[in-house]
């Protein structure tokens, strides 16, 4: 189910903070065999996640949704056609 989110939440997240040098070595700490970031590179991290959650992507109904009520609808529409048989069709990203 994540799959279709990845490239425009996951990979676009992770890139722009590594290209736009928002993270370092040093936002990192270690604690149980787990790397973790340090609050402010977390916080900043986040702030990024919710503003890449509200872009407008396209649907397959062809309306423009924000990214977060996109995921939504596909869980839904996933969800009534495993038990509502009713006809799914997968989302596509496209850049």
């Amino acid at each position: 189910m994540v799959e279709p989110f990845r490239a425009p939440i996951a990979d676009n997240l992770v890139f722009d903070f590594i290209n736009h040098d928002a993270v370092s070595a040093g936002d990192f700490y270690e604690k149980d065999g787990a790397w973790l970031l340090r609050k402010r590179a977390r916080d900043s991290f986040l702030r990024e996640y919710e503003r890449l959650m509200r872009r407008r992507l396209k649907a397959p109904s062809g309306k423009r949704r924000e990214l977060r009520f996109l995921m939504e609808e596909y869980v839904t529409a996933l969800k009534n056609a495993v038990f509502k048989k009713d006809r799914f069709t997968a989302y596509r990203y496209k850049r």
